[in-house]
């Protein structure tokens, strides 16, 4: 089977359904999946959710571990996606779901060689306009802990509770990626992959982050030689970079760069 590796996460609101764009570990195919083709396990809203490293635990104790996350052929329907733990059960789960246990739980991905083959994508596809990775506001009613995410939610972006704490996904080989640490989408992350990435609150931006707080045109990304550096536009609340107010900066691998109330975090290729 071949093994995938999350590249992000996109929507174009908070209402519609999340892509999320995969790619194989050692080739240049990539796997877009739509969460709205995939299981979406009812459950009661009232309820607490249970933490990924509770579901872990339990699983270790109960000699079935968690071995990997299985995404299958689009004619199996919804049932296309599964959790395989202990010695091959295979548990139905929600694309959104199990993309966030396996980077909360450090499970890999994988598929069908022949899947891959059907349903991937060459690189100059996965980079089209229409893959481009965004995220704004999710739903007054979708403040949800990642582990407790369903269809329903219809989320936009991979939440991991506490981001600090998560694995971290590498960038694709040649370009840098910023991650949220906190803030609406916490746990999101964004490649950086042209010579100039835009960031703000207006639609056009290449990199969305809703909020009043944020400028409708708030910060450019400009490529530097391997790296990046960040440029301010005047936004009105202004962008720092570990905690100082900048015009502009070069970025180092672990920067953190504050834009309205978001934080995030800035890794190197």
């Amino acid at each position: 089977m071949a093994e995938l590796i999350v590249v992000g996460v996109r929507a174009e609101a908070w209402h519609k359904p999340a892509t999320v764009l995969f790619k194989d570990a050692v080739s240049d195919r990539y796997l877009p999946i739509a969460a709205s083709a995939t299981a979406a396990p009812t459950r009661d809203r009232s309820a607490a959710g249970v933490s990924t490293g509770l579901v872990k635990k339990l699983l270790d104790a109960l000699g079935a571990p968690a071995r990997h996350v299985e995404i299958g052929e689009a004619s199996a329907g919804t049932d296309r996606v599964h959790i395989v733990v202990g010695d091959g059960v295979r548990v139905p789960a929600g694309l959104m779901e199990a993309v966030s246990f396996a980077l909360d739980a450090g499970v890999p991905f994988r598929c069908g060689d022949a899947m891959l083959a059907a349903e991937g994508v060459s690189s100059g596809e996965a980079e089209s306009a229409s893959t481009r990775w965004r995220v704004a506001d999710p739903a007054p009613t979708s403040a949800y802990r990642l582990v407790d995410l369903d269809a329903t939610t219809q989320m936009e972006a991979i939440q991991m509770g506490d981001a600090g704490d998560a694995p971290m996904v590498r960038p694709p080989a040649g370009a840098a990626m910023l991650r949220i640490r906190q803030g609406p989408g916490s746990g999101a992350v964004f490649v950086l992959d042209g010579d100039v990435v835009t960031c703000g609150r207006d639609g056009n931006n290449e990199i969305v982050l809703d909020g009043a707080t944020v400028s409708r045109k708030h910060a450019d990304f400009h490529r530097q030689g391997s790296g990046y550096t960040i440029e301010d536009l005047d936004s009105l609340n202004g962008t720092y970079v570990n905690g100082e107010r900048v015009k502009t900066a070069a970025l180092t691998a672990g920067d953190e760069i504050r834009i309205g109330r978001y934080l995030l975090t800035f890794v190197p290729s």
